[in-house]
């Protein structure tokens, strides 16, 4: 699919899981259905 031009602005999360003060595991949490409306992908 070409470029479409159109730019994206998005609230987004971070989880964080810890172990022994280090970052053991991250998941983003996104709506990713909201941001490809905007690029004008769906």
């Amino acid at each position: 699919m070409p470029a479409t031009g159109n730019t994206v602005a998005a609230d987004y999360v971070y989880v964080m899981n810890f172990d022994a003060g280090k970052i053991r595991h991250m998941t983003k949490i996104w709506n990713d259905g909201h941001s490809l409306r905007q690029l004008g992908w769906a």
